[in-house]
């Protein structure tokens, strides 16, 4: 019973359940490469020893811890039967990655040098080139 001018107040202590999820998702393997355009010497010159260079860009997406972009050139760039003495130098900067990257951006630079007595043919000089871009720790 309570006195007058007192306030008795009751505390009753109810459980609560307090369950526990956990939420979540996977990544895929994700390893994408997308060439910019084309690249182009430009005209080459007769007679006129240079070296021409030419660029275009690449873009790299990766789900994986490392990955790297490999260039296959199977030979010199050809006019029909005519093929250059020089090879056709590709650099792609950067080519390793050690963590996953979205839309990492690529610089390829290709240098062909022709020597001032290296006979041209009229037309165009060209050359398949393959970028391949793998994990390196699966």
């Amino acid at each position: 019973e309570a006195a007058r001018g007192e306030i008795v107040l009751a505390t009753r202590i109810v459980p609560v359940a307090r369950p526990i999820i956990t939420i979540g998702d996977s990544v895929a393997t994700v390893l994408d490469l997308t060439l910019g355009s084309s690249a182009s010497f430009g005209t080459f010159l007769p007679g006129v020893a240079k070296d021409y260079v030419a660029s275009t860009t690449a873009v790299v997406m990766s789900s994986a811890g490392d990955a790297a972009l490999t260039v296959t050139v199977p030979g010199p760039l050809a006019n029909g039967t005519q093929v250059l003495r020089s090879p056709l130098a590709v650099e792609p900067g950067p080519r390793t990655w050690t963590a996953p990257v979205a839309f990492a951006k690529v610089a390829i630079t290709f240098r062909q040098h022709i020597a001032a007595d290296e006979p041209l043919h009229t037309g165009t000089y060209s050359q398949r080139v393959t970028f391949t871009l793998a994990e390196t720790t699966p």
